[in-house]
């Protein structure tokens, strides 16, 4: 039953699409569209607040909110090869500041070309992601950005401390920068990504999401659809720490034969698990487990050839019981175990 809705057509920039949406800790929900952010109310009756992005910035991932009000926000330059906008926004009570003084920031990440297939705009493909809560020793957040080979890129979330070292060529807001091979070699034209950084603690794991083939593949849809089944899909995922006593990115462990064609992969800390979704072409779509801590292969859900098994930029979940919940191109679909 429909219990309220607010029309957003007039305010949101000029935007065609929404991408996104979260609840602040302080009951408001946050917007996300392709040209800025809007601010509503819980009851969804009342704009309280928008913020425009940028002129030469679009938004094309998700945001994600701390408890303390911040809202991490990583746009794309509209133009091929400049550079992305990292900001933290703060939204208390209904409203953005965008001021120093309340704790928001901006930097500036390296953006890269259009990639051929599965991957969105000029700059990062990741929602960004948290890393660091309570007590721990650094708060950070974290994604990826839009090099051809992409490189892993940590932010400090609130001050930077004071015996934190600036990463020569840029912003001192920029804490760490990794560049990630996924294992494989320097051959390797495009090892770039469409999804979150998934963190467990101080370890960070990516994928690839790109082949590059000789078939042209211009619409995204079509390319999500067709790569696996029927044009040859990407490979390679890579986990990475973060060192918080010299304040740096170490490689853990890289598998170069991991194939995740578009779905969100998830972390299992209590199994020490990370799962992705990929093709394999003697048995077709797969839900596949790695060890958290050595990258070994524990776990193959096998799904078939069906392309209902293709789960097409849908996060992978598990429900409490350990059933997978599938978020199929075709709806939902509940795997027991």
């Amino acid at each position: 039953m429909l219990d309220h809705q607010i029309r957003l057509t007039n305010f949101t920039f000029g935007s065609f699409t929404l991408v996104g949406a979260t609840m602040t800790y302080d009951g408001h929900l946050v917007v996300a569209a392709q040209n800025g952010l809007l601010v509503l109310n819980r009851a969804l009756t009342t704009i309280e607040d928008s913020y425009p992005l940028p002129s030469d910035q679009i938004l094309t991932n998700s945001i994600c909110i701390d408890e303390n009000g911040g809202v991490y926000v990583a746009s794309n330059s509209r133009t091929p090869g400049g550079k992305g906008l990292m900001q933290k926004l703060i939204c208390k009570d209904g409203k953005i500041s965008t001021s120093q003084a309340d704790g928001a920031w901006q930097a500036y990440y390296d953006g890269g070309p259009q990639a051929p297939c599965i991957k969105l705009g000029h700059g990062t493909g990741s929602t960004p992601t948290l890393m660091g809560f309570g007590q721990d020793k650094d708060k950070l957040v974290v994604i990826t950005d839009g090099s051809k080979r992409m490189k892993l890129v940590a932010f400090w979330r609130d001050e930077i401390p004071s015996d934190a070292q600036q990463v020569a060529g840029y912003d001192k807001r920029i804490a760490g920068v990794h560049e990630v091979t996924c294992g494989l070699g320097t051959s390797t034209e495009w090892i770039q990504s469409e999804q979150s950084v998934v963190v467990g603690g101080y370890d960070a794991f990516v994928v690839n999401n790109i082949n590059v083939t000789n078939q042209e593949i211009n619409d995204k849809i079509i390319g999500v659809i067709a790569i696996g089944p029927i044009v040859k899909g990407p490979q390679g995922a890579e986990c990475v720490r973060w060192n918080t006593k010299e304040k740096k990115w170490e490689s853990k462990w890289t598998r170069s034969d991991v194939s995740s064609v578009s779905m969100i992969p998830a972390v299992s800390i209590k199994s020490e698990m990370v799962f992705v979704c990929g093709w394999n072409d003697a048995s077709g779509w797969e839900v596949t487990g790695l060890d958290w801590k050595s990258g070994a292969t524990r776990h193959r859900s096998i799904l078939g050839k069906n392309n209902r098994a293709n789960g097409a930029y849908a996060i992978i979940q598990y429900l409490a019981n350990g059933d997978l919940l599938f978020n199929s191109v075709a709806g939902p679909i509940r795997v027991k175990y």
